[in-house]
């Protein structure tokens, strides 16, 4: 639960509520529940502190999915109050560094888990405010980005792991990646 996987298909929901599609509740419903959950993963665990912080890729994975959710709501024309937008601001700060700090790199074995990073940094920095600090994760997550796919995938587009699940997850953050860099 605290990669909030769900988070992107709640958003959806507002979506299609604001779209008028029938069997939906009034989209601020799904911004509400999306606000509430955020407000409750920030209170309850502190950047750095815990078991939803051990692990960079867990991270990385929170805060695409909190940013894709965000922008889903947004396009439904759903703003929220300037209290969150400062705390959730501040918390897509806190993964980003957080990710920078421990990033799964190793110079002989590195896969799915670097990618996540990279891939978190990159929806982090493009999100946040202009910066000295993420216009640095914005050039260094580009740059891997296009590293780790060249050291990671195959020429015929199989990926190294050998895993169909790893390399599910690995194309579709790459996927990502690049429509979020291609837009």
């Amino acid at each position: 639960l605290s990669r909030m996987q769900h988070l992107p298909t709640l958003a959806l929901a507002s979506c299609f509520a604001s779209a008028g599609f029938d069997g939906f509740e009034a989209p601020d419903r799904y911004a509400r529940e999306f606000r509430n959950q955020i407000l409750d993963f920030i209170v309850t665990n502190p950047p750095r502190f815990g078991v939803n912080w051990a692990c960079a890729m867990d991270v990385a994975i929170r805060v695409a999915n909190w940013l894709v959710a965000y922008d889903l709501i947004a396009a439904s024309g759903i703003r929220f109050d300037d209290e969150f937008e400062g705390l959730f601001v501040a918390s897509v700060k806190a993964h980003a560094r957080h990710i920078s700090a421990n990033l799964e790199w190793s110079p002989t074995v590195r896969g799915n888990h670097y990618i996540a990073n990279i891939v978190g940094l990159l929806f982090s920095s493009i999100y946040l405010p202009c910066d000295k600090e993420t216009n640095m994760w914005l050039a260094f997550s580009i740059s891997e980005l296009i590293s780790e796919v060249d050291y990671q995938f195959h020429e015929d587009g199989s990926n190294f792991e050998g895993s169909v699940c790893y390399h599910r997850l690995s194309a579709e953050m790459v996927t990502w990646a690049s429509a979020l860099i291609r837009n």
